[in-house]
């Protein structure tokens, strides 16, 4: 088993030391690892595995309960056979291999920047309507879809920016198993 050491931290919670995941535990081999969990502080704690014993996730309190999703495995087992004959073909067989998400986030992009050039159209009905009609009612409505129009883009946005990011990460492993090959 691996020793750890034992220490407080400045709010008084108990911190571990100790080798992470993946470094090699000096006399010991890479199998005698240690797995990082948060404490109720935040501190990191370092809990010691047995050798040959399977590191298990450490969950918070308040995620116990729920299921853990597993993550898309990267690298891919076969990432294909790409088009060589110029870096433009290249391109689109890597794009061709990701079409789904591509266009899920072309979608998302369209709704993010829709909802984005629409604000200024609501503020100024708002202020036609609203201010100076000294319509108190069609002001508060516009002032709603100028809200509604923010929260749009938004949610929009973090989705956009989350499929852009898998898009790269899947293009990246996908180029650096190709490479590896050769």
């Amino acid at each position: 088993m691996v020793q750890t050491s034992e220490a407080y931290d400045g709010c008084g919670a108990r911190v571990y030391g100790g080798p992470t995941i993946g470094q090699a535990t000096g006399r010991y081999g890479a199998e005698d690892l240690s797995i990082g969990r948060e404490t109720s502080v935040g501190a990191q704690e370092t809990v010691a595995v047995p050798t040959g014993a399977t590191p298990k996730l450490a969950l918070s309190a308040r995620s116990r309960d729920r299921t853990v999703k597993q993550v898309r495995n990267l690298p891919y087992d076969d990432p294909g056979t790409p088009d060589l004959r110029s870096p433009a073909r290249y391109l689109i067989w890597t794009a061709r291999q990701q079409w789904r998400p591509l266009l899920l986030g072309t979608g998302y992009g369209i709704a993010w920047m829709g909802a984005q050039a629409l604000v200024p159209a609501a503020i100024g009905r708002g202020l036609d309507e609203g201010v100076s009609a000294h319509d108190m009612s069609a002001a508060v409505k516009w002032s709603l879809v100028v809200l509604l129009l923010a929260t749009v883009q938004a949610v929009a946005g973090v989705l956009r920016h989350r499929i852009a990011v898998q898009n790269w990460l899947n293009a990246s492993f996908r180029s650096m198993q190709l490479l590896g090959r050769h």
